[in-house]
């Protein structure tokens, strides 16, 4: 069955479901039915039908359309028309979308005297006379199409709505007496006389970009504008525009424009684009203070103290400015975009605050720390191409990114984006997801460098994931010394496991165990060394990683020793931080920082310790013990209704089973894992059942009292929770906290703990 075939079976089947439904729309704009080059006979018996959308179909031939004349809305923009004679009849159309049709001949449009909107936009059609009686159109777009004579239009007064960009028309002089225009688009014409506009005064959006027009003192007496679009004009004097108080948007996109001064009366602006300007000082524009988005891409602008009481700002542009220092911008904590591609900034610290950026973009900038990243937890696009950065670790903690671009960055170890589902799930855009060509870990390895060729973008992060499992840095030297339970050998790149022997393949704790005792033998032989070398940053991050290692193996420390123990991997790969060390600590840590990362490789799985942990904790005894614990939770919890009801009911029938004067540690585990599901459900719920008072807070109140009674007792921070869930529900979770310190306060000390103090704690 071809593709086209496909597409008609498909027709059909929703043609007859619309049948049985009695629908008033249908639409085929989708993959199933794009191959679409004939309507089925059937759809003309859809007469309740008042809209159809057969976008980007392959469609020709019309007529089986022709009965259905209670239509008032057809879509049928890059679709095979050519024809539009079937359409006559449909009197009743209100809409109609033409855009990238092949349709020259409008003469059949004439007797649609109902149109308001007509969009013929990329189409080739050059006489507008068939719709010089459509005294109902409102909207009209002919963008990039070959009309060069208004003439017909001349009598559509109704007209409120004009788009002619991309255009040969040369005389507006037929636009002249729709004084109802509101909106007009003229970019890219050969306009160069304003003069016909000058009576059209309820004019508030225009747009005059790329014209020849040069002569622009008409503007200074059109008031009502609030739309304004200048690019790429001969502009360079903004005085003429000091009077047009009632701009909210103006464009000088590639202007001359040099001087600000005339705007600083235009306080209404929010949106201001001065990209590729001669703009170097930004003092005029200080005062606009409702700014939301402000373009300086490609400009002369080096200071942002002028901007920075504009809090107001949501997008900022900086692109190939000679910006170095963002400190002035430091308090702009509402920008979800800003642009910093090209320039000479190197220190983040400053956006470190900007919690709700969604977007940043650092290609080509000499910035190498992403630390102050760590809290931008809303961040969803990131770019540090051509970036010396090496350390991805602070991206650890931005659960939302889907859009990731490291082309040509100096990034050798790309591990720290484990976890980054939605880098797999859900990429952003047609060319972004996880993106890693030319950067230094391409060079280092060549099946790294293949995964970065991939095309599909899930595909592709979903390749590297599964290679960077047992992944090891290029030039790790396995110290000679290895105790038995770290032996391993590297072959091609990836860590072999040897020595197994020793190791009891199915008791994953006592293979932790004999693991953490060899590194602690380890790092124990070291410690002379680097109290010698006596330099105060590497033995705090050394004491950071003895305090997690404790001094006996401790199943529910796992988390916390695979935490610092990375920090310490990262180090050892930082050419700053290397730089700065005495003589001889360079080697010492090089060689501890690869014992760690053979440790973390062969004990990888700290959750599945955690659980066992657990479930040998687990006797009889202690089962029955929580049984009250466990019984008070799931009653709160259905008596408040902030879970599911279906969640609640397979949560009470597990206690029943795992609670049992039977019970075992096999049930016993499997209800510690629904536990972490429902406490997980609990956090989210709480915090949103409080915000919007659909309960009283006495329940919830009761509710934490047993949480904070008896569930503490359990060993909440023990139940097998991944770092990486711990970290997306952690903003919850500490807004739980704080809303009930009384009650729910040990949950704050708890994600100190596994994932690091808040800093807005």
């Amino acid at each position: 069955m071809t593709e086209a075939e496909k597409a008609y079976a498909e027709a059909e089947r929703q043609i007859e479901a619309a049948r049985k439904e009695q629908a008033e729309s249908l639409s085929f704009d989708d993959e199933a039915t794009q191959a679409l080059t004939t309507l089925p006979e059937s759809i003309a018996g859809l007469t309740a039908l008042r809209s159809i959308n057969l976008d980007n179909t392959q469609i020709a031939d019309l007529m089986p359309l022709s009965g259905l004349t209670g239509l008032t809305r057809l879509r049928l923009s890059h679709a095979g028309v050519t024809e539009l004679t079937p359409l006559s009849r449909l009197t009743g159309l209100t809409e109609l979308q033409l855009a990238g049709t092949r349709v020259t001949d409008l003469t059949p449009l004439s007797r649609l005297r109902g149109l308001t909107t007509l969009d013929l936009e990329d189409t080739s059609v050059t006489d507008l006379t068939p719709l010089s009686g459509l005294m109902g159109l409102t909207t009209l777009d002919l963008e990039d199409t070959s009309v060069t004579d208004l003439t017909p239009l001349s009598g559509l007064m109704g007209l409120t709505t004009l788009g002619l960009e991309g255009t040969s028309v040369t005389d507006l002089t037929p636009l002249s007496g729709l004084m109802g225009l509101t909106t007009l688009g003229l970019e890219g014409t050969s306009v160069t006389d304003l003069t016909p506009l000058s009576r059209l005064k309820g004019l508030t959006k225009l747009d005059l970009s790329r014209t020849d027009v040069t002569d622009l003192t008409l503007l200074s007496s059109m008031t009502g504008l609030t739309r304004l679009r200048l690019d790429g004009t001969s502009v360079k004097d903004l005085m003429l525009f000091s009077s047009l108080t009632g701009l909210r948007e103006l464009g000088l996109n590639g202007t001359s424009v040099m001087d600000l001064t005339p705007l600083s009366s235009l306080t209404g602006l929010t949106t201001l684009d001065l990209d590729a300007t001669s703009v170097r000082d930004l003092t005029p524009i200080s005062r606009l203070t409702g700014l939301n988005m402000l373009g300086l891409n490609q400009t002369g602008v080096t200071d942002l103290t002028p901007i920075s009481g504009m809090t107001r700002l949501m997008r900022l542009g900086l692109n190939d400015t000679g910006v170095t220092d963002l400190t002035p911008i430091s308090r702009l904590t509402g920008l979800i975009w800003l642009w910093l591609s090209g320039t000479g900034v190197t220190d983040l610290t400053p956006i470190s605050g900007m919690k709700r950026l969604t977007a940043l973009n650092l290609n080509g900038t000499g910035v190498t720390d992403l630390t102050p990243m760590t809290n931008l937890k809303e961040m969803h696009w990131l770019e540090i191409d051509r970036t010396r950065i090496t350390d991805l670790s602070p991206l650890r903690s931005l659960s939302q990114l889907n859009d990731l671009h490291l082309n040509r960055s100096a990034v050798i170890d790309l591990r720290p984006l484990l976890g980054l589902d939605r880098l797999i799930d859900d990429p952003a855009t047609i060319d972004g997801g996880l993106q890693f060509r030319g950067c230094a870990a391409c060079a280092a390895d060549p099946r790294i460098r293949e995964i970065s060729e991939i095309e599909g973008d899930s595909s592709r992060a979903s390749a590297l994931f599964e290679y960077l499992k047992d992944w090891v840095p290029p030039g790790l030297q396995i110290p000679a010394a290895s105790p038995a339970p770290l032996m391993v050998k590297i072959e091609d790149g990836r860590m072999r496991r040897t020595g197994s022997g020793e190791l009891p393949e199915n008791d994953a704790m006592t293979r932790a165990e004999m693991g953490w005792a060899a590194l602690k033998a380890y790092r124990d032989s070291f410690g002379a060394s680097f109290n010698v070398h006596n330099y105060a940053p590497l033995l705090a991050v050394m004491s950071a990683f003895d305090a997690a290692m404790g001094e006996a193996f401790d199943p529910q420390r796992m988390i916390l020793i695979g935490v610092m123990g990375t920090r310490i991997v990262n180090l050892s790969g930082d050419l700053k931080f290397l730089d700065s060390l005495p003589d001889g600590a360079e080697t010492d840590l090089q060689g501890f920082a690869a014992q760690i990362s053979i440790f973390l490789n062969r004990f990888p799985d700290w959750v599945t310790y955690l659980e066992e942990a657990e479930a040998n904790d687990a006797t009889a005894d202690a089962v029955k013990a929580e049984r009250a614990a466990f019984v008070d939770l799931n009653a709160a919890l259905t008596e408040t209704g902030m879970v599911e009801n279906k969640v609640t009911e397979e949560f009470a029938a597990e206690i029943a089973v795992a609670l049992g004067d039977d019970a075992d540690t096999t049930a016993a585990k499997g209800l510690t894992a629904s536990t972490r599901e429902l406490v997980r459900e609990l956090s989210e719920a709480a915090v949103e059942e409080v915000k919007t008072g659909r309960i009283a807070r006495k329940d919830v109140e009761d509710m934490n009292q047993i949480a904070d009674g008896e569930f503490a007792k359990l060993r909440f921070w023990t139940y097998g929770w991944p770092l990486v869930v711990l970290k997306r529900k952690q903003a919850s979770l500490r807004r739980l906290a704080n809303r009930f310190p009384a009650r729910l306060g040990w949950l704050g000390p708890v994600l100190d703990y596994l994932i690091g103090a808040d800093e807005d704690q």
